[in-house]
């Protein structure tokens, strides 16, 4: 009894190390037709995530650690991002200090970002629909 166990559980293993495997092939395709759809409109997969995730918020802000832990970068990372969205077409993107304490920097998105956040979303949700 103790061999089927062991057999049992090195299939249900295998089948996990599978579905990892096809979770990393689908995500890899997906990440392919992003790059390839937002290089249309000049943005890279981390640019267009952090326009997005700007967009959620009710006043399209975020402080600039909010919007690191969203996108997942480091600090440094997170810094040349929101510099090249704050030069990229006029800024898409703008610094500002909210509320009372005036440390915390948080960026928002503009109507230009705004803009070609709406023209890249129509593109990628048509490239992913048709995967």
């Amino acid at each position: 009894m103790y061999a089927h166990a062991c057999i049992d559980e090195m299939e249900i293993e295998s089948v996990k190390i599978d579905q990892w495997f096809d979770l990393q092939n689908r995500y890899l395709q997906i990440t392919h037709v992003l790059k390839a759809t937002l290089s249309q409109f000049q943005l890279q997969c981390t640019e267009y995530h952090a326009l997005y995730a700007l967009k959620q918020e009710a006043d399209q802000a975020m402080s600039i650690n909010q919007l690191q832990d969203t996108v997942g970068l480091s600090q440094s990372a997170m810094s040349r991002l929101v510099q090249r969205l704050a030069d990229k077409d006029g800024g898409l993107i703008r610094r500002c200090k909210q509320g009372q304490d005036k440390r915390t920097v948080y960026v928002r998105l503009t109507d230009t970002g705004d803009a070609l956040l709406e023209k890249a979303t129509a593109a990628v949700n048509h490239a992913l629909a048709d995967l």
